[in-house]
C-alpha cells in the first residue's frame, strides 16, 4: 500500500512538472528563510549557555533612589565583593573591570588587544575552557597573565607559551600562566587575555581609595548562586546590604541572572523593561513563522486549484473500496514527501548562502549537523510543513463524491475557491506589512542620523590614548598645530561619541537630592576641537589658574537646575565645588535616539593610561594632512602601533544595529513576496489553464487581448486591494508600537501605505499579467482544437 501511495506522488509530480516545481521552490524557500532566521535566533537566544552552572550565574547590580526615580547601574561597590559572600546562599564572588586594551610586547611582536582584570575566582565561576594551567591558580600571582589560544599564537606561534615573559603597555612584565580556549562567539564577555584584579588595584590610585567605599560605583561584581537557591528569596536578603552600611546611600542590592544578560538588561524605574534585543529577536521569530506559513499557503492553493485533475482518480479509488481516511492518509502522505524534497533543497541552498548571510549579520553560524537537536526540530518542522500545508487539500480532495466525479459533474464554485481567495489575501497582507516595515525602519535611521549633533565631524579624529602619548602629549598637540596638520587638539576620558561617566551634582537651590549628570574630563581646547557652540560664558583658558575649579556645562543641565543666570553659578560634586563657566548647546553623545542628559566638563590634567585610556581628539585642517599627523604620533610614541579613527565613521557604528535590522527584514520580506509570487504565478497559470475553452471563444467572438488581460488579472487584483486595507491598519499599529521605544522618532506618514501598497500591486500584476499575456495571445484555435 505505501509502496503504492509512494508511486502514484512521484507520478503525480513527474505529469505536472511545473506546479511541482512552482510547489517545491515555494516551499524551498520558505524553509531556507526560515532556516537562516532561525540560526541567528538560536544563536541569540543561546549566549552564554556553554556554562553548565549558567542557572547559578549572577551579576550584582544596584538601584538608587534619586528625586522619585530609580536609576539602575551594574558598577556596584567592590564591598560587596567580600560581603555578599556571608550569605550561605552564594556560593562565590569575582571582581572585574569592563574590557580595557592593553599593549602586548614578545621580542618584535606587539599587538594591542582587550582583555580584563579579574579576581582569582573568575575562572572557577565562568566555565572558560583552560588548555594549560589551573582555574583556581592561575590569577594569584599579581603579575601573570592568560591568553587565549588566537593571541597565544599571535605572540609565540608553536612554541610553548607557558611561563613566558610578555611586557604589558612597556611598563609591567607579567608572565604567562595559563592558556584559554577562544571564547566562544555567543559569549557575553569577550576578551583575549586575563590579567589579575590586584595588578589594576597596585598602579592604580583612585582604585585603592574606592575599595573601601561604599558610594564609589565603579566595578562589576559576579555572584554565583548554590544550586538550591532560589534568586528571589537572594534578593530579599541582600536588597539592603548598602543602606545597612552606609545609612545616608539610598540603594538597593539585586542580582540579575547570567541568561538575561544578552537580550535583556534594560531597566527603567528599578524593573527589567523591554529592550531592542529581546524584541528584535522575537520579531525575527515572528517573520520565521509567517515567511514559512506563506510558503505552506502556496501548497495549499495550488494543490486545491488543481482538485479537478485528481478528482477522477479521488472517484475511481471510493469506487474501487478506499474510504476516506485512506485518501487523507495518502494526500498527506504526498505532501510529506514534497515537504521532505523542498526541505533537502533548503539546506543546499542555506549552506550555499551562509557565507554571505554571516558577513551580512557579523556572527560565524553554521549548521551543527552532528546534533540530534537539530535533526529532532527539523523532523518537526518537515512534519509540520508537511501537515499543514496538505491538510486542506487531502480534507478537500477526499470529500468528492466518487458518482458525480465519475459522471464529470465536479465543479469548483464559490465556496470552493473562496479559502484561496483568503489565503492570497493573507499572503499579501503579511508582504505589504513587511515592506511597510522595511520603510519605516529607514526612514528612522535617516531621522536621527539627519539629527543636529552639536558637535562638528569633518575631519576629527580620535587617537586612543598610552603611556607614550601621554607623555608627550603637549609635544604631540604643539607639533600637530605648528606643522599646520591640525588646527586644534584636545584630550578626553571619552570620545564625542560616547560617554563614560556619571556623576551626582547638587546646588544651593536644589530642594531636594542630588541629580545625575553624565561627565567629561577634559584638556584645554575642548570645544574648540569639538565644533561645540558656547551659548553662554567661556571655554577652559590657560591664562586662567581657576579653571582647574570651573565646570562647563549644556543647556538640559541648566534648564534642569532652573537657572536664570548659571554664569558664575556653583555645583557641587562630590562635596567639591565649582563654578560655571560656560553654558554649551547640547550635544547628542551616547543615544542618537534618545533625549540629551545633563552634562558637565571639567577640567582635568593628570591622567592615568592605565586607569582611564583617554582619547587624544584632533581636528585635522583637510584630510591631506593625514599623514603628516601619523609621523608626527609614530615619532613620539614609538613603542605603540599607531591606531586612529575618524568620528564620523564611529558615529556611523550607532546604527550598525538598526541598519542590520533593516536589512534583514528587506531580504526576507523579498522572500517573502517571492515566494507569495510564484504562488500567484501559478494560480493565473492555472487559472487560465481552466477557462482555455472560454478565452478561446471569447477571442472567436471578438474580445481584445487587453480584455482577456483583464478577465484574467481583476479577480487577482481585488484580492491585492483587500490585502492593503487590511495591512494598514496592522502595519500602522505595529510599527507605531515600536517606535515608541524611540523618544527622538519619526511619525509615520500616509504615503508609506501608497507605496507598500503600489510595490505590492505592481509585483502582483506583473506576475499575473505576464501569464495573461502568454494566454490572451495564444491561438484560439489551438485551444479549442484540443477541446
Amino acid at each position: 500500500m505505501l509502496r503504492n501511495y509512494l508511486t502514484i506522488a512521484f507520478r503525480n509530480l513527474q505529469r505536472d512538472i511545473a506546479f511541482s516545481y512552482i510547489n517545491i521552490a515555494g516551499l524551498s524557500l520558505g524553509m531556507a528563510s526560515s532556516l537562516l532566521i532561525a540560526l541567528w535566533v538560536w544563536n541569540e537566544i543561546s549566549y552564554d549557555s556553554f556554562h553548565s552552572n549558567q542557572k547559578q550565574l549572577t551579576k550584582v547590580w544596584s538601584n538608587t533612589f534619586v528625586e522619585g526615580e530609580i536609576e539602575s547601574r551594574s558598577a556596584v561597590p567592590p564591598l560587596l565583593y567580600k560581603e555578599l559572600l556571608k550569605y550561605a546562599e552564594i556560593k562565590s564572588t569575582s571582581l572585574s573591570n569592563g574590557e580595557t586594551p592593553h599593549l602586548l610586547t614578545y621580542g618584535d611582536k606587539k599587538i594591542k588587544l582587550e582583555g580584563r582584570n579579574v579576581s582569582p575566582e573568575f575562572l572557577e565561576m565562568f566555565q572558560f575552557d583552560l588548555i594549560q594551567g589551573t582555574a583556581r591558580q592561575v590569577l594569584t600571582d599579581p603579575h601573570s597573565i592568560v591568553l587565549t589560544q588566537a593571541t597565544a599564537t599571535i605572540l609565540f606561534g608553536n612554541d610553548d607559551p607557558l611561563n613566558k615573559l610578555i611586557q604589558l603597555d612597556n611598563q609591567f612584565e607579567v608572565k604567562v600562566t595559563g592558556i584559554l580556549k577562544d571564547i566562544p562567539p555567543n559569549s557575553s564577555f569577550r576578551f583575549d587575555y586575563l590579567l589579575p584584579f590586584s595588578l589594576f588595584e597596585s598602579n592604580t590610585v583612585w582604585a585603592k581609595e574606592c575599595m573601601n567605599d561604599w558610594d564609589c560605583d565603579w566595578l562589576r561584581v559576579y555572584a554565583e548562586l548554590q544550586p538550591d537557591a532560589k534568586i528571589e528569596v537572594v534578593n530579599e536578603k541582600i536588597k539592603n546590604i548598602i543602606r545597612d552600611h552606609a545609612s545616608s546611600l539610598k540603594k538597593d542590592v539585586f542580582l540579575y541572572p547570567m541568561d538575561r544578560w544578552h537580550l535583556h538588561g534594560n531597566f527603567s524605574g528599578g524593573q527589567e523593561a523591554s529592550s531592542d534585543g529581546s524584541d528584535f529577536v522575537a520579531n525575527l521569530a515572528w517573520l520565521a513563522a509567517i515567511i514559512l506559513v506563506i510558503a505552506c499557503i502556496n501548497f495549499m492553493n495550488l494543490s486545491t486549484a488543481r482538485s479537478e485533475r485528481r478528482a477522477r482518480e479521488v472517484g475511481i479509488r471510493k469506487v474501487f473500496g478506499s474510504n476516506r481516511k485512506q485518501l487523507i492518509f495518502q494526500f498527506l502522505g504526498e505532501s510529506l514527501l514534497l515537504s521532505v524534497i523542498a526541505f533537502l533543497f533548503a539546506l543546499v541552498i542555506v549552506q550555499l548562502s551562509l557565507p554571505l548571510y554571516n558577513s551580512l549579520v557579523q556572527k560565524q553560524l553554521y549548521i551543527d549537523f552532528s546534533s540530534p537537536l537539530f535533526w529532532l526540530v527539523s523532523l518537526l518542522v518537515v512534519s509540520l510543513t508537511g501537515l499543514l500545508a496538505g491538510c486542506y487539500p487531502a480534507f478537500f480532495l477526499s470529500s468528492f463524491n466518487p458518482a458525480k466525479v465519475l459522471k464529470g459533474k465536479i465543479s469548483v464554485n464559490h465556496g470552493s475557491t473562496l479559502p484561496r481567495k483568503v489565503l492570497v489575501v493573507l499572503q499579501f497582507t503579511c508582504s505589504i506589512v513587511l515592506i511597510v516595515a522595511t520603510i519605516v525602519i529607514y526612514q528612522q535611521i535617516n531621522f536621527a542620523q539627519a539629527r543636529y549633533l552639536g558637535f562638528d565631524m569633518e575631519n576629527l579624529v580620535t587617537v586612543p590614548d598610552n603611556s607614550e602619548l601621554s607623555k608627550n602629549y603637549t609635544t604631540i598637540k604643539q607639533k600637530l598645530i605648528e606643522s599646520g596638520a591640525a588646527s586644534s587638539v584636545t584630550k578626553t576620558n571619552s570620545p564625542i561619541t560616547d560617554i563614560y561617566e556619571v556623576n551626582y551634582i547638587d546646588w544651593p537651590e536644589n530642594k531636594g537630592g542630588p541629580l545625575t549628570f553624565t561627565n567629561i574630563f577634559c584638556e584645554y581646547d575642548y570645544c574648540q576641537t569639538m565644533g561645540i557652540k558656547l551659548l553662554q560664558g567661556r571655554d577652559f583658558l590657560r591664562e586662567y589658574a581657576s579653571d582647574s575649579s570651573g565646570v562647563i556645562v549644556n543647556q538640559t543641565a541648566v534648564d534642569m537646575m532652573g537657572l536664570s543666570n548659571p554664569i558664575g553659578a556653583q555645583i557641587s560634586i562630590d562635596d567639591t565645588k565649582l563654578t560655571i563657566l560656560g553654558v554649551t548647546e547640547d550635544i547628542v553623545m551616547s543615544n542618537q535616539y534618545e533625549k540629551v542628559d545633563p552634562l558637565y566638563m571639567v577640567l582635568q590634567s593628570k591622567w592615568s593610561s592605565l586607569a582611564n585610556h583617554p582619547n587624544i581628539t584632533i581636528r585635522l585642517k583637510n584630510i591631506n594632512q593625514l599623514k603628516q599627523m601619523e609621523a608626527i604620533i609614530k615619532t613620539n610614541s614609538p613603542s605603540f602601533p599607531l591606531e586612529y579613527s575618524f568620528v564620523d565613521s564611529d558615529y556611523q557604528q550607532k546604527f550598525s544595529y538598526l541598519k542590520l535590522t533593516a536589512r534583514l527584514i528587506n531580504i526576507f520580506a523579498f522572500l517573502a513576496i517571492t515566494i507569495a509570487s510564484l504562488g500567484l504565478f501559478g494560480l493565473a497559470a492555472f487559472r487560465a489553464q481552466q477557462r482555455t475553452k472560454e478565452i478561446g471563444i471569447r477571442k472567436i467572438m471578438g474580445a481584445s487581448a487587453t480584455t482577456i488581460m483583464k478577465l484574467l488579472t481583476t479577480d487577482f487584483l481585488k484580492q491585492i486591494i483587500i490585502s492593503l486595507i487590511i495591512a494598514i491598519p496592522i502595519s500602522w499599529y505595529a510599527m507605531n508600537q515600536w517606535l515608541q521605544s524611540y523618544p527622538y522618532r519619526i511619525e509615520i506618514a500616509w504615503w508609506v501605505f501608497a507605496v507598500s501598497g503600489i510595490i505590492a500591486s505592481t509585483i502582483a500584476f506583473v506576475t499575473v499579467s505576464s501569464q495573461a499575456f502568454k494566454t490572451a495571445n495564444s491561438n484560439p484555435v489551438d485551444s479549442l482544437r484540443s477541446e
